[in-house]
């Protein structure tokens, strides 16, 4: 009578099968946890450009109420928005207004009606109260009055 012979681990067919499912999950869930990343990225971005945003339009109320109708920069509260903002990632931010800084007697100057946001990989445009996610500036952008709060 021969001697049962004693198993000890699985044999390669079982191994195998078990590594095509995994392989076959893998190929299935990679990919959906690839474009959760990349929409967390974005909102995150969203999330820094409406903070610099809402930091711009609080220094530019606070230029209004200084200054009223005398002539004001750009140049000396682009520090203050940054540190209002805390949003290190951004590379680039910069708003428009409805008007000219250095017009005397003009509110409208220091309304912000349109902005652009970069950071790595990301460039954001504001313009008629939303954010659109482009590479290129969006049609009928306006392109006078910009001030650049960050280069």
């Amino acid at each position: 009578m021969k001697a049962k012979m004693a198993r000890k681990g699985f044999t390669l067919v079982e191994v195998i099968v078990v590594l095509v499912i995994l392989a076959v999950l893998a190929a299935i869930l990679i990919p959906s946890m690839i474009g959760w990343i990349n929409k967390s990225k974005d909102k995150a971005a969203l999330a820094n450009a409406r903070s610099w945003l809402n930091a711009s339009k609080a220094c530019f109320a606070e230029l209004y109420s200084e200054h009223g109708n005398s002539v004001a920069t750009n140049t000396a509260f682009t520090k203050e928005i940054a540190n209002l903002a805390e949003a290190d990632e951004c590379t680039l931010f910069r708003v428009g207004t409805k008007g000219d800084l250095t017009a005397n007697y003009n509110q409208d100057a220091y309304t912000i009606t349109n902005a652009r946001y970069e950071e790595p990989g990301i460039r954001l445009w504001y313009m008629n109260g939303k954010w659109i996610k482009q590479d290129k500036a969006p049609k009928g952008f306006p392109t006078t009055n910009k001030y650049t709060i960050k280069q």
